[in-house]
């Protein structure tokens, strides 16, 4: 079903907000959007995710509250975060294009500070920097993808492509891209880690960036995500996804891919580390053939070999997961071990990315 339709062509920028079982928060997030300076200039597309909470009746009453703005609510079938994200992609008509977690919150100045850029039409990419609050939306960290010194307009070049390696701060809301660069861009289904997927590829096909400092987006880490509980299920996502980067390593870019595959490959083994001790042996299987993929590959390409190749990955995991389950200890003695906010339902295709690898 879909309600309060609205052409979003004549909008400077429209945000995608993915919502599912999120009574508890939806209304902060929407007024972090309706709030802005200049939301006349701004198309929001709100997908329902078959919620079964409250969540569809607080998004029709934040909306009585704050009439005469340009939103459209779907709501569909429950089918996970990426059909709803591609949902919206579908649905987007404007120049520029944002997403924005149902939990989480634009910075007030935001749309101010983004403005500018997207009207001057220069950038593919708009990059900034992340707030992370609590649950009840305190500030507890800042996670930095743009430095004081890196600020402005760039070229996507090899340098501007080996930063993005080496930062690998892959969250698909801590950017707003042109657009057109989604073109045959979709999310992979059922899929966590999926924002690892996909922006990769839209890297290579930006051609220039713009960079802020300011702290535009505030990132709810909330208990009972995939932040703080690791899962067979995900292990293998991210598997995927650096078996998909390895597999373009016999492209033009193929260099850029084969990096990606290393920082990718160093998060499916600190994920194994931290699964329940029942599934620990299945996650380092996982492991090792992604292991043994890599080293089929350089077996293929022998100029690659001496500087690339994994090392003792095995014992590497053993030596993390050992710290992980002493400090999880630690924390539980302590009573700092994140709770689920009671009353809060979480499905499997809708927990959180986390906000640092």
């Amino acid at each position: 079903m879909t309600t309060a339709a609205q052409e979003s062509g004549d909008r400077l920028l429209t945000v995608v907000i993915s919502v599912y079982n999120l009574e508890h928060y939806i209304r902060d997030c929407l007024e972090s959007v309706l709030q802005q300076r200049f939301s006349e200039d701004i198309a929001v597309i709100v997908v329902n995710d078959g919620s079964t909470d409250s969540t569809a009746a607080q998004i029709e009453a934040t909306l009585r509250d704050h009439p005469g703005h340009h939103v459209r609510v779907i709501s569909q079938d429950n089918a996970g975060v990426s059909a709803t994200r591609n949902r919206g992609i579908d649905e987007t008509r404007s120049r520029y294009l944002a997403f924005l977690d149902g939990d989480d919150m634009w910075a007030p100045d935001f749309f101010e500070q983004i403005m500018p850029v997207l009207l001057a039409g220069r950038a593919d990419i708009v990059e900034f920097n992340i707030d992370v609050v609590s649950d009840a939306g305190h500030p507890v960290d800042t996670v930095t993808l743009v430095p004081v010194d890196a600020t402005g307009s760039r070229n996507v070049d090899t340098a501007a492509l080996s930063e993005f390696v080496e930062t690998y701060q892959a969250f698909v809301w801590a950017r707003v891209y042109r657009s057109t660069l989604w073109h045959d861009v979709r999310f992979p289904l059922g899929r966590h880690y999926e924002d690892n997927a996909i922006l990769p590829q839209l890297y290579l096909r930006a051609s220039s960036l713009h960079r802020l400092e300011h702290r535009l987006y505030r990132y709810r880490r909330r208990g009972g995500s995939i932040t703080h509980v690791a899962t067979l299920n995900t292990v293998r996502d991210l598997a995927m996804n650096a078996a998909e980067a390895l597999a373009r390593c016999g492209t033009a870019q193929g260099e850029y891919w084969l990096s990606l595959f290393h920082k990718m490959f160093l998060h499916t083994c600190s994920q194994a580390a931290r699964v329940d001790a029942a599934v620990f042996p299945a996650a380092l299987q996982i492991v090792g053939a992604l292991a043994k993929q890599h080293q089929d590959f350089l077996t293929q390409h022998s100029d690659a070999a001496p500087r690339r190749a994994l090392g003792n990955f095995a014992w590497g995991v053993h030596l993390d997961r050992s710290v992980f389950l002493v400090k999880r200890t630690v924390k539980r003695i302590l009573g700092r071990e994140m709770k689920p906010r009671a009353r809060l339902a979480i499905a499997s295709v809708h927990d959180r990315a986390p906000p640092s690898h």
